[in-house]
């Protein structure tokens, strides 16, 4: 996801998003993180497509979604 190109959702306590190559934009992560730590609520719901469990498994993994391996 980390490569995903990011919005900016102002109406959701300006929570990043990244946006996936199907045009759905998934809650990053760290964005989430840092808002709930602000004692923000937010369940970073979205129109999942499952592509961002996708590029976290493979993350988990060490690799890339392009197939390679991080070194």
């Amino acid at each position: 996801m980390v490569g995903w190109p990011r919005d900016i959702l102002t109406d959701r306590h300006n929570l990043l998003v990244r946006v996936c190559a199907d045009g759905i934009g998934h809650p990053d992560p760290d964005s989430l993180e840092w808002l709930h730590r602000m004692g923000v609520a937010e369940e970073g719901d979205h129109a999942c497509d499952g592509c961002c469990q996708e590029a976290r498994d493979l993350a988990r993994r060490g690799v890339l979604s392009s197939g390679r391996a991080l070194k």
